[in-house]
């Protein structure tokens, strides 16, 4: 990361450390989750106007 920061002409931000970047990371893996607690995602889908079919469809796509 520092290595890019280097190569900018006029750096916007300071770089941030390895610790640093862990750090940021796991806080917004802990908010990503925190948000989706709850989320119901086939009924946002239905909602949206997604047949049961093409849940099922986009479900085996992103299910293994």
């Amino acid at each position: 990361m520092a290595a890019f920061h280097t190569t900018q002409g006029r750096p916007r931000e300071k770089p941030l450390t390895d610790d640093q970047l862990r750090e940021r990371v796991a806080e917004g893996r802990k908010e990503l989750l925190r948000a989706l607690d709850g989320f119901d995602a086939e009924q946002y889908l239905r909602s949206a106007g997604l047949s049961p079919a093409e849940i099922g469809r986009l479900r085996r796509r992103l299910v293994p």
